[in-house]
């Protein structure tokens, strides 16, 4: 289990880590509804990838060693918390979208 931003750094790229700190930052919700939006579908895209390489090494596991979950001891887990961190990227951004969003309204 990843227990801090180093460890979630480790296993991202350089891209990745620019929308991790984003998501993070106190700068976040400076931005427009559109920037944050389009920052949010990137993220997105990046989940999809980690999530979508997860599940082609599960299948290359189980094909491999017989095992029906695919599983076998750490194989495939630096790819599994790397999708997990995205994920939780994509939640920040979608939360401050929408919050981006309701100001927009209110002005």
């Amino acid at each position: 289990m990843i227990t801090s931003e180093r460890e979630i750094r480790a296993l991202m790229t350089a891209p990745e880590q620019q929308l991790f700190d984003l998501s993070l930052s106190k700068e976040l919700p400076k931005f427009s509804g559109p920037q944050i939006r389009a920052k949010l579908k990137r993220a997105r895209d990046l989940r999809d990838k980690a999530q979508d390489t997860y599940r082609r090494q599960v299948m290359a596991t189980q094909g491999r060693t017989g095992t029906k979950r695919g599983l076998t001891g750490g194989s495939n887990e630096r790819t599994r918390m790397k999708a997990a961190a995205l994920s939780g990227v994509v939640e920040r951004l979608a939360a401050a979208a929408t919050a981006a969003d309701d100001n927009s309204t209110i002005h």
